[in-house]
């Protein structure tokens, strides 16, 4: 649990969930990974510290149908710190040079900073 991982150069493709759930985690290195075919995630980061998310093409997210339940799912490709009520707890996630398309609803989704607060 505190060791770190590093996920390079793989293909994740045609799933009926989430492509990536990086969840109450630590030390994690994703890059140049091929994230394709998923609903209605790509990834997500949340509750998490220490996380770089760099160099990944994330495409085809598409919403999900749950015809046995009354259940909206929210959709992005790439959904950083924002997905659950624990994410205010996310610190050191970097999200750099990533490439998006074929998402439903957004590509990225991600907090903001208070304008001139960059801690």
């Amino acid at each position: 649990m505190t060791l770190p991982s590093h996920v390079k150069n793989c293909s994740l493709h045609h799933g009926l969930g989430w492509g990536i759930n990086v969840r109450s985690s630590s030390h994690i290195y994703l890059e140049d990974n091929v994230i394709y075919g998923f609903r209605p995630v790509g990834v997500s980061i949340g509750g998490s510290n220490n996380i770089t998310f760099t160099k990944n093409i994330i495409g085809h997210i598409w919403e999900r149908v749950i015809e046995a339940a009354m259940v909206v799912d929210k959709r992005c490709a790439v959904c950083v710190c924002n997905y659950f009520t624990e994410n205010d707890l996310c610190k050191d996630v970097k999200v750099t040079h990533n490439l998006v398309g074929g998402a439903q609803y957004a590509g990225f989704i991600s907090p903001g900073h208070t304008c001139g607060d960059y801690n």
